[in-house]
């Protein structure tokens, strides 16, 4: 038997990816020395510095009493594979040794964040053991930069140690090897390259994508001034005709390398190239450039740049006059320790090549299909589909085509190994994202998408066509879809729920003017609702029985070194249940999940479920009096503790019997009851919130390193317990272990009553 009970649903976590560890934070062991490396006090003419930092003039004479020698140093990561560490040279002073260091991304792709090097511990040995004495701002928080370390980026910085002496040393940073090093190769002052040189200097190169067909990527001019640097590029459609086009890639996403290889992104983008490369408006003309300005700060050093846009080539630009740009070589890349291997020749167009040639036609046929969904082309969309498939995705594409569906696009994984050959005409497991937005809402969606391509008779033949689509299914493909804008929402639904259809409009504007009055000024103008038609297509949309639950809140949260940002915020009502049951109250279970969703931009993955649950069942006034008190009689309080509590993020994925999560969700709600009427409920809601301000340092801490993490649960329970009694205590002024004596003290006269 269903219990009517456990359909109050938590809040599901998904993630969108993870490259986890542990951040850096330098901490000074002297107390007299500051923590800013004193290269700003002291810098010679040409000294290299790091991204903020006041640059230096060019080829002046060293400053009295430096002295600089060469080292040209590399090692690579012992646990971080492709992490190489740099000591380019070393700047002796008075006293100190200043050690000049990159460390280089020499991986072949981008990383979110990584770990595994505590500069805090590094060691200088020499006539004795140094420890770091400062360290340059760079370094603050770690070993890569801000904002995610791209292929082929750097972070550049210095490591002072005090009081070193002597001409031979060992650098020991924990994840490097041991790099000894002489101080024998003096010169006269900083081995480092000019600032990039003011001036205007313009190009005639255009650069084609490998995935956005006949869009070209056209670089005019670079424009170096006093303190910024301005690129002016051009976006063109070099197809035979006229296109509608829309792609994710904007001028924000444009970084330019320097000489060292530190990372730029825009701090003004030019509107045109705001949004997208593509021009504004529905029509892309034949030959039609979208042109814009770029401004990025001035970089620190080099006369050479190398610009990065998604989708495209690295493009070589040096900054001298009548220089053609082009694109960059393996020598434009930073140092490395292990020879970057032989680029791969340009197979031949044969079907008897192998894996690597298999996978790259089939992610061909998916870029097909987002170019074509982009642009809607049904007829091109189709013919991507094996015929027995064909049908039923005419069908899809057409129910795209009547709603509120915007900027639908579909890009297949950057993974060169995306995708697992099963026989010579097989490839199974192709990931590929599926994006879009609904109108007037803010949340961009994704779906993460699987599919298997075969190939269309046989090797002979050589074309390959989509024969599987699985993955995370977006609602329009489970069946007919309608969807109604009705006050503060978009209503997916199935038409077969037309007729009551404005009871449950009614329902949800209720639910939302409560929850608006509730929590004042959170919601959002615009939500979406799906309302799923049965319970097999309920379960696979949500990942949560159908059985236990009436809806689910869902949300993606995105972890990098910035820390936790969420996304796709939507919530799905199990229509079926309410079909077969139509007793329960549907308005409370849209009210919970509104909670949750409306609670979603301070609610981690971290946080305790009798938290984020517990605050949902009392905003709702949904108390189960009769679980509550049968549980406390049974001497219920015995047999559960906080802390452990504590460490659940969700309720139910492991209860099949359903009983423990009934209790566990009665638990939570009379907890926030609790603590609304004895604290507050502002300074509830100010420890809810309190979740969304932990340091990134310490969700770092907690994951597992240098890998994607799929699931949350098993790694989010660490943290969740370490946190909660410090938001506890700041927050109530009580330990965990107070607040649950005095919480069940509270209970057992409530229960009483």
């Amino acid at each position: 038997m269903r219990s009517k009970r456990l359909r109050n649903l938590g809040l599901v976590l998904l993630v969108c990816y993870i490259l986890a560890s542990c951040g850096i934070s330098v901490e000074p062991r002297n107390p007299d020395v500051p923590v800013a490396a004193p290269a700003p006090t002291v810098v010679p003419s040409g000294r290299p510095l790091e991204q903020g930092a006041a640059p230096p003039p060019n080829s002046s004479p060293a400053v009295s009493g430096l002295q600089f020698f060469v080292v040209d140093k590399l090692v690579r990561a012992t646990d971080l594979d492709g992490i190489d560490l740099h000591l380019r040279y070393v700047e002796r002073t008075a006293h100190a040794l200043v050690l000049h260091l990159s460390f280089y991304n020499n991986r072949a792709e981008d990383l979110a964040y990584v770990s595994g090097s505590d500069l805090s511990a590094a060691r200088l040995v020499g006539t004795r053991t140094y420890e770091p004495s400062a360290h340059s701002p760079s370094l603050d928080t770690g070993i890569d930069p801000e904002g995610g370390w791209l292929a082929g980026g750097a972070t550049v910085g210095s490591l002072t140690f005090a009081g070193a002496h002597g001409a031979a040393f060992q650098l020991l940073i924990p994840g490097f090897p041991e790099l000894s090093f002489r101080l024998d190769q003096p010169v006269a002052e900083a081995p480092v390259g000019p600032r990039p040189p003011e001036g205007v200097y313009t190009y005639d190169v255009e650069v084609r994508s490998p995935r956005l067909e006949n869009i070209v990527l056209r670089v005019n001019e670079v424009r170096v001034e006093h303190d910024a640097l301005l690129l002016q590029v051009a976006f063109v459609n070099m197809n035979p005709s006229d296109i509608t086009f829309s792609s994710t890639i904007t001028g924000h996403d444009a970084v330019i390398f320097d000489g060292l290889w530190q990372q730029y992104r825009p701090a003004q983008v030019e509107q045109t190239l705001d949004q997208g490369i593509q021009p504004v408006g529905d029509v892309w003309g034949e030959g039609e450039p979208n042109t814009g300005t770029l401004t990025f700060p001035r970089p620190v050093v080099g006369d050479v740049l190398l610009l990065r846009f998604p989708s495209y080539p690295l493009v070589r630009l040096p900054l001298r006059a009548g220089a053609e740009a082009g694109i960059a070589s393996e020598a434009d890349l930073p140092p490395t320790v292990v020879p970057r291997p032989t680029p791969t020749p340009t197979p031949s167009p044969t079907p008897l090549s192998g894996d690597e040639l298999a996978r790259h036609e089939v992610h061909e046929v998916i870029e097909a299909l987002g170019r074509a969904l982009a642009s809607g082309d049904r007829e091109q969309y189709l013919a991507q589909f094996a015929p027995a498939l064909r049908a039923a995705q005419g069908e899809v594409f057409d129910r795209v085509a009547v709603l509120p569906i915007t900027a639908l696009t579909l890009e297949v994984g950057d993974d060169e190994q995306n995708g697992l050959p099963n026989g010579e005409n097989e490839i199974r497991g192709v990931a590929a994202e599926l994006s879009y937005s609904v109108r007037e809402a803010k949340p961009v969606f994704t779906s993460s998408l699987e599919y298997t391509l075969r190939r269309e008779g046989g090797i002979a033949s050589g074309r390959w066509l989509v024969s599987e689509v699985g993955g995370q299914l977006p609602f329009w493909v489970y069946g007919k879809t309608a969807a109604k804008r009705s006050g503060a929402f978009w209503i997916f639904y199935r038409p077969e729920l037309a007729d009551e259809l404005p009871v449950v409009e009614r329902e949800a504007q209720a639910a939302f003017e409560r929850i608006d009055q509730a929590l004042p000024g959170r919601a959002e103008p615009v939500n979406v609702m799906y309302i799923t038609a049965s319970e097999e297509e309920f379960t696979s949309l949500t990942q949560r029985s159908a059985e236990r639950f009436l809806g689910v809140a869902l949300a993606r949260y995105h972890i990098n070194k910035r820390g936790v940002t969420i996304t796709s915020q939507s919530f799905y009502i199990n229509g079926a249940a309410f079909q077969s049951d139509p007793s329960q109250d549907r308005q409370q279970t849209i009210a919970h999940e509104l909670t949750h969703l409306v609670l979603s931009p301070t609610t981690m993955p971290y946080t305790p479920a009798w938290v984020s649950e517990g605050a949902a069942m009392f905003i709702t006034n949904n108390f189960d009096r009769d679980v509550i008190t049968d549980w406390y009689r049974r001497g219920g309080p015995a047999s559960l503790d906080l802390f452990e509590l504590t460490g659940k993020t969700s309720f139910g994925e492991a209860d099949h019997a359903g009983e423990e999560t009934t209790v566990e969700y009665a638990y939570s709600a009379y907890l926030a009851k609790y603590l609304a009427d004895t604290y507050g409920q502002d300074t509830f809601l100010a420890f809810y919130d309190s979740f969304a301000a932990v340091p990134v340092e310490v969700i770092q801490s907690q994951l597992p390193r240098g890998e994607i993490v799929s699931v949350f649960s098993s790694s989010m329970s660490p943290i969740a317990q370490k946190v909660t009694p410090e938001r506890v205590q700041a927050a109530f002024g009580v330990d965990l272990v107070t607040l649950e004596r005095e919480f069940e003290e509270w209970l057992g006269q409530e229960v009483a009553r």
